[in-house]
């Protein structure tokens, strides 16, 4: 398994980013100036479709209802309920380990009697070999080869129904991918208006409130609130101009 606390230390120095674009919500988790463990997650709300992107690899799921951003406390802690919902991905969810698989098999095989080559062999070294046989062509992305299998059918014809699981452990990818996902919540939580790029804002401008959402606009980092209107003006103050710019609700 994935050592979770340690992968923290990878994710140490990243910022977190959100940006409401209605239908669309990104969640970006980077370092300035580094790929290192860059992470996006992009929520297509109409169709209830996540695209995650970034240096971790690649993946699309989609589930009707729940898979949106507001929802998505759903999988964070439910990484099987999650992994239903994938549609498409580049990063293995799952290996197989040798050691493993010996293990496996031997368990598996326990209950079996097998003719020993030559007197005063014992079950245990007559099984041992045979694990050897049947583990000849194992690789570590698709586990046992296509001799294991015929091997594995003479002496369990239901060998089907756990075959698959020999030697298989997950890669721990989906619980990075949580992980990341509830450390950027963490660091938005005390993210507020309006540093939400996206958010629904108005700003007071020669006396009239002028209609707009908030941009990462000029030197938005260093505290400068940016409104864009509908037609691409961009309107900005500083953030400790309160009086001159508020929060309104997304029509």
């Amino acid at each position: 398994m994935i050592d979770l606390e340690r992968q923290k230390e990878n994710f140490k120095n990243h910022i977190a980013t959100f940006s409401d674009y209605g239908k669309i919500k990104i969640l970006d988790f980077k370092e300035p100036g580094s790929s290192h463990y860059r992470i996006r997650f992009l929520f297509e709300e109409e169709y209830y479709r996540l695209h995650i992107s970034g240096d971790l690899g690649h993946l699309i799921a989609s589930n009707y209802c729940n898979m949106c951003y507001d929802k998505f406390s759903d999988f964070v802690n439910n990484t099987g309920y999650f992994e239903q919902k994938i549609d498409c991905h580049d990063r293995p969810l799952y290996v197989y380990d040798y050691n493993k698989a010996v293990s496996d098999l031997e368990e598996y095989l326990e209950e079996y009697e097998f003719l020993p080559d030559f007197d005063g062999e014992t079950q245990e070294e007559v099984r041992a070999e045979k694990i050897e046989e049947i583990l000849k062509d194992f690789e570590g992305n698709n586990g046992l080869g296509r001799s294991a299998y015929d091997l594995l059918y003479d002496i369990d014809c239901d060998c089907c129904e756990w075959i698959d699981s020999i030697g298989k452990v997950e890669t721990g990818i989906l619980e990075l991918y949580m992980l990341a996902f509830k450390l950027v919540q963490e660091q938005l939580k005390h993210l507020e208006f309006p540093g939400v790029v996206g958010q629904s804002a108005e700003m007071l401008v020669n006396g009239t409130w002028i209609k707009g959402k908030i941009v990462k606009g000029y030197r938005f980092n260093d505290g400068i609130v940016t409104i864009e209107t509908e037609d691409g003006k961009q309107y900005w103050c500083g953030q400790d101009r309160t009086e001159l710019y508020r929060k309104t609700e997304r029509e």
